[in-house]
């Protein structure tokens, strides 16, 4: 009878192991299952803040520090003009090999140390440029354009919308940054025409709806504060490109 007894005792517990349960109403784990699958089917806040929103304070948090850091080099005359811009280049270099290397295992803190290190060297071409005079303006702005480009594969390796807006936005600023006197248009419309393309490429089949529009805000926001120098060209060129600007818009209507 003992025996009886402790067979239907075992085959118990292994039908509530099977079923998951406990004594206690939840789970296994003493976890309620409908909390459960509440937490599934919604918004995971603990996962945004522990592996999204921390990170990308913790990324802006080092940017910033290396900033002040070359900021206060330089004040004290410890490092000349073009050792502060290796430093910078450097630093972005070895953020981005640190993100390589933890790609496997941490895809999206990664993918953070990526942005990182984009960001610095977008803000080290800058102030080699305007005022270190390091670079030409030709130089300084292929340098930006080479880090966009960067980024925009970075963010489909990743699968990181930001990574692309960080890209598109940067892409945009990148002929600003550069600027010297009046714009050569002919070549900002070339320009801006291509970043409109390539942000219809970019939410093509990734749902990143934000990202023409973003490109489309961008470039109607840089046509207003050029308008005032429509100088150089014929008005039957800049209406060409006006006009090519407001299809690349119309057509990213149809991928929202």
């Amino acid at each position: 009878v003992a025996s009886k007894d402790y067979l239907e005792a075992k085959h118990e517990q292994a039908d509530a192991k099977h079923d998951n349960t406990s004594p206690y109403g939840g789970n296994a784990y003493g976890m309620n299952q409908t909390a459960v699958d509440d937490n599934e089917s919604g918004f995971n806040y603990e996962k945004f803040i522990g592996e999204n929103l921390f990170g990308k304070i913790g990324i802006l948090v080092f940017v910033l520090g290396i900033a002040f850091f070359v900021k206060y080099a330089i004040d004290q005359n410890w490092i000349g003009h073009t050792m502060r811009t290796a430093l910078g280049f450097g630093v972005g270099t070895l953020l981005l090999g640190i993100a390589w290397r933890l790609g496997e295992r941490y895809r999206a803190f990664s993918s953070l140390l990526a942005g990182g290190g984009c960001a610095v060297y977008y803000v080290t071409t800058a102030i080699a440029f305007h005022y270190y005079q390091l670079f030409s303006q030709s130089v300084a702005f292929g340098i930006m354009v080479v880090v966009t480009l960067f980024m925009a594969w970075t963010a489909r390796h990743y699968e990181r919308r930001e990574l692309a807006v960080t890209a598109i936005v940067g892409g945009f600023l990148a002929p600003f940054l550069t600027a010297t006197g009046t714009p050569n248009f002919l070549f900002l419309y070339v320009y801006m025409v291509i970043l409109g393309l390539g942000s219809l490429y970019l939410s093509w089949g990734t749902r990143w709806n934000e990202l023409p529009l973003i490109s489309t805000a961008a470039t109607y926001l840089a046509l207003f504060l050029i308008g005032k120098d429509l100088v150089e060209l014929p008005y039957g060129v800049h209406l060409l490109f006006y006009g090519l600007f407001w299809v690349i818009s119309t057509a990213s209507c149809f991928i929202l």
